[in-house]
């Protein structure tokens, strides 16, 4: 999406340029600004889609370490509990490393 969309709005606006031989000064710098800024938005939704999905990862980790720290909770048996409070410190481990990127 964020490459194809605007790949097709850049060709079509450069194809337009090179077919129209006696277009106007300002035809031409509308249409260059138009290419300017559809790669500039495309860029803009790019990072901030990339910021959400990490965000998004981040939120996922952390619900798994509360679930499993309920379940903790509730466990009697000494290897069932340490085999969770093994996966919460790899979990926290990890949302720590996605957090430090």
């Amino acid at each position: 999406m964020f490459i194809l969309i605007p790949l097709v709005i850049i060709f079509l606006c450069i194809s337009y340029l090179q077919l129209n031989d006696n277009i106007g000064i300002y035809t031409q710098s509308f249409i260059y600004i138009l290419i300017l800024l559809t790669i500039v938005l495309s860029l803009y939704l790019y990072k901030k889609v990339k910021e959400d999905m990490k965000q998004q990862e981040s939120n996922t980790i952390q619900l798994e370490i509360n679930q499993l720290i309920n379940k903790l909770a509730t466990i009697n048996d000494e290897k069932i509990k340490d085999a969770m409070t093994s996966k919460i410190t790899h979990l926290q481990d990890e949302l720590e490393s996605l957090n430090s990127i």
